[in-house]
């Protein structure tokens, strides 16, 4: 027999429509347990084939984490074979449940997946279904995930062995109705505060929770009786994808190796929180660090906050706050360090590979047209994102007491100092490109400097945000000069759009 496995939370009428399609087309008995929330509505069916269980919204660090409901649901289930469902599917083809059960019954050891297709091009096990000898070995599916990505370790654990069935002729389709739906949406934060899935795909494909299911793979693998590989025919996409994902993250390069690294002040504390889920969907620890008399608190799993210096946006004690922040990283065991300031980020959640091939290099933006200045260093600025290795960090912060120049006392000016004076090899980021802060007004303090250099994109009325969106369009990642989250939120989605497209 099998058996729904069914999380739901204030949608009994969309439960009985799932209930409703599933008993109009199977042809045999089927059970179905249903988790609940304690203060879910009683309007939900009463049933002798409906097994409820009922308790707190689980939560991990503050982050809602649905995928545990499976595992509850789980406990109370009786049947042989156990399928991911959810209240808002709909069983299409009659028989469903004796074809999924034919499936299970050509594979004697029990360890195989077996999936209906969802309706959609991708053809991936949205519902998946496992026998009882699976779960039993190593259990359903991940405590501690927002939902997302719950059904892609147990397809990824499936692809390992090559034993996968697709059941293309039954169809189980997932038609998702977001508007008005706060169960959805409180997913969706979830899916945010965990870095977007960017962010939940890079942890997933991490070195720690590959070996997890590298783990669970090789205990299957002692149950399987040899010689039969169950692979569909074409090799789907997300098949590849999960093998080529894990067998990266085994490599010598892991996400552990990474800090990210946010410089910013009091004032700035808005925009890092709005930026938060860019800073963290590379799956890397994220450590802020501020001024000491200008602090930036933030409390979030992963995320670390350290004070140093003193507050200042220009002259000397900016730079000297800048050389304590980077004495500050080398008490970190990381290898590799992203560091940006409150305006800049990587918009890719993984981090480019060509950074990791590189030693003794310092990677930015930079500005590219000329600015006449006094400094004898030979660029004026390297802008946000950095990227170094643990050396080239090393060797900037061994580099002698650097005092301001009166033209350019500036933190980025400060960079290229420190980059010349170690002998670090700089390199622009290929796929990136920032445009200078532009302005809407004259700085006052940088006018008493003689430094209130016009840019050319502001001589020619060209808004920065605008311009920024074409080189987003065409492919850069790492990205400066961010001031309001509303333009966040469109290069986020420009660079979404991107990927698709070249998908």
């Amino acid at each position: 027999m099998i058996s729904l496995l069914v999380p739901t939370r204030g949608r009994p009428d969309r439960f009985r429509d799932m209930l409703e399609s599933a008993r109009k087309t199977a042809t045999g008995p089927f059970e179905v347990v249903a988790w609940l929330d304690e203060d879910d509505p009683s309007e939900y069916p009463q049933e002798e084939d409906i097994r409820y269980g009922y308790g707190q919204r689980p939560y991990v660090d503050g982050v809602l984490c649905t995928s545990d409901l499976w595992n509850r649901a789980l406990e109370l289930a009786t049947g042989d074979v156990l399928m991911m469902g959810a209240d808002d599917v709909m069983y299409r083809t009659r028989g469903w449940d004796a074809m999924i059960e034919a499936a299970f019954a050509q594979v004697p050891d029990g360890i195989v997946l077996v999936y209906p297709w969802d309706g959609t091009r991708r053809k991936a096990p949205v519902n998946p279904c496992l026998s009882r000898r699976w779960v039993d070995e190593v259990g359903f599916v991940p405590p501690g995930w927002p939902g997302w990505m719950a059904d892609e370790w147990v397809w990824s654990v499936a692809a390992e062995l090559r034993r996968v069935v697709f059941l293309p002729e039954v169809k189980v389709l997932h038609p998702q109705r977001r508007q008005g739906d706060d169960t959805y949406r409180d997913g969706e934060v979830a899916r945010e505060q965990m870095g977007g899935l960017g962010g939940l795909r890079a942890r997933f494909y991490g070195a720690e929770m590959t070996a997890v299911r590298d783990e669970q793979t090789a205990r299957l693998r002692g149950l399987m009786q040899p010689g039969l590989d169950l692979v569909p025919e074409p090799m789907p996409e997300w098949f590849v994808e999960s093998l080529e994902g894990s067998r990266m993250a085994r490599g010598t390069i892991t996400r552990d190796d990474t800090l990210v690294v946010v410089h910013c002040y009091a004032g700035d504390a808005h925009l890092v929180q709005a930026f938060l889920p860019q800073y963290l969907h590379h799956g890397c620890k994220v450590l802020v660090l501020s001024p000491e008399d200008a602090p930036v608190s933030i409390q979030h799993p992963g995320v670390e906050c350290r004070q140093a210096g003193r507050r200042g946006y220009f002259g000397q004690v900016s730079l000297d706050r800048q050389r304590e922040h980077l004495k500050l990283l080398l008490e970190y065991p990381h290898r590799y360090f992203l560091l940006n300031d409150a305006d800049s980020m990587c918009l890719s959640a993984e981090i480019p590979a060509y950074l990791y091939g590189t030693s003794a290099t310092v990677w930015s933006n930079e500005v590219r047209e000329p600015r006449p200045h006094q400094s004898p260093y030979p660029k004026i600025a390297l802008h946000p994102p950095y990227f170094m290795d643990r050396e080239a960090l090393e060797r900037l912060v061994a580099v002698p007491y650097v005092e301001a120049h009166p033209i350019t006392p500036y933190i980025d000016w400060l960079m290229v100092v420190l980059v010349c004076e170690a002998g670090l090899e700089h390199r622009s980021f290929p796929d990136g490109k920032s445009m200078p802060a532009w302005r809407h007004g004259p700085i006052p303090e940088t006018q008493e400097l003689g430094h209130d250099y016009v840019h050319v994109q502001e001589a020619k009325g060209v808004d920065g945000a605008q311009r920024m969106r074409l080189h987003v369009r065409q492919g850069a990642v790492m990205v400066h000069s961010i001031k309001h989250p509303p333009v966040r939120d469109l290069l986020v989605r420009d660079r979404a759009n991107y990927v698709k497209g070249r998908r």
